[in-house]
């Protein structure tokens, strides 16, 4: 037996090729939009003449916040499946010192129907993701086909006022996923 293994080893040569494995979860094809809405006056409230408007990145970059200011995001999500499950996952998160201790992010999903199906308390970036680049926002689960509008603010906190002038973070990949398991 093991010279038959070290034969058919050896007989392999230089052939790379790789088998996807599937551990049970697949994603699900779904159709987004991303908004912004624009805090003018930079109270932390989304006023009445700010509007959501549709942005083509969803690259968020804190480097021009000020502490206490926030950006309001919304995504318009669809989903093509019968009791899908939903992620919404921060990506390739990049920061300088501490900044992720005074960066926080809150969301939540709301239907077509207007009915909450999933919020997040307001965390900071380090107590969500630790030291990892990629961070599980909100999670929902058994969630019908149809149209999902997912809000999310992100904020530069209040105390970040002595350190917030050098400092930086960078989400590059927003993820909002529906998928099944």
């Amino acid at each position: 037996a093991l010279i038959a293994a070290s034969l058919c080893w050896f007989s392999m040569g230089t052939q790379v090729d790789m088998e996807r494995i599937s551990v049970g979860v697949d994603s699900l094809s779904s159709n987004y939009i991303f908004y912004e809405a624009v805090d003018a006056d930079r109270d932390g409230v989304i006023d009445n003449d700010e509007i959501y408007t549709e942005i083509t990145d969803d690259t968020i970059r804190t480097r021009y916040m000020v502490p206490g200011q926030k950006y309001f995001y919304k995504v318009v999500v669809t989903n093509n499946h019968t009791n899908a499950h939903f992620a919404f996952i921060f990506d390739n998160i990049s920061y300088t010192g501490s900044f992720a201790d005074y960066v926080k992010v809150a969301a939540q999903l709301v239907d077509s129907t207007s009915t909450t199906r999933a919020t997040s308390v307001e965390r900071t970036i380090s107590d969500i993701a630790g030291s990892d680049t990629s961070a599980t926002i909100l999670t929902a689960s058994n969630l019908a086909t149809g149209s999902y509008e997912l809000y999310y603010t992100v904020k530069l906190d209040a105390s970040a006022a002595s350190t917030y002038e050098s400092a930086n973070l960078t989400v590059t990949d927003v993820i909002p996923e529906f998928f099944v398991s």
